[in-house]
C-alpha cells in the first residue's frame, strides 16, 4: 500500500492517504482506521500521538525508578561489605 500524503509526528503513530481522494488513514502501532475527513483525521493522529509519547514517558520513569533502586540496592550491598571486611581488619 502506498502511503501518500503521510503525516507522522511519532515513530508509532501516522496518518496517511493510499489514493482515495478524500479519506484519511491514521495508523497506531497495529490498528489502523479511516477517517472522513482530513480534520477528523488530523484529530485522532493528534490524539494518538498524545497517547504514545505518554506511554513512552511512563516507561521511560519506571525504567528510571527501577535503574534508582538498582543503584541504591548495590550501594547498601558495597557499604555492608565495606563495614564486614573493616569489622575482620
Amino acid at each position: 500500500m502506498k502511503k501518500r500524503n503521510l503525516v507522522q509526528f511519532s515513530p508509532g503513530v501516522m496518518m496517511y492517504q493510499n489514493g482515495h481522494p478524500t479519506r484519511w488513514w491514521i495508523q497506531s502501532k497495529d490498528q489502523i482506521l479511516c477517517a472522513e475527513s482530513v480534520g477528523d483525521a488530523a484529530e485522532k493522529l493528534i490524539s494518538y500521538t498524545v497517547s504514545d509519547v505518554l506511554s513512552e514517558q511512563e516507561a521511560f520513569q519506571n525504567n528510571a525508578i527501577e535503574l534508582k533502586l538498582l543503584i541504591e540496592a548495590m550501594r547498601n550491598t558495597i557499604a555492608t561489605w565495606y563495614q564486614i571486611q573493616m569489622s575482620r581488619g
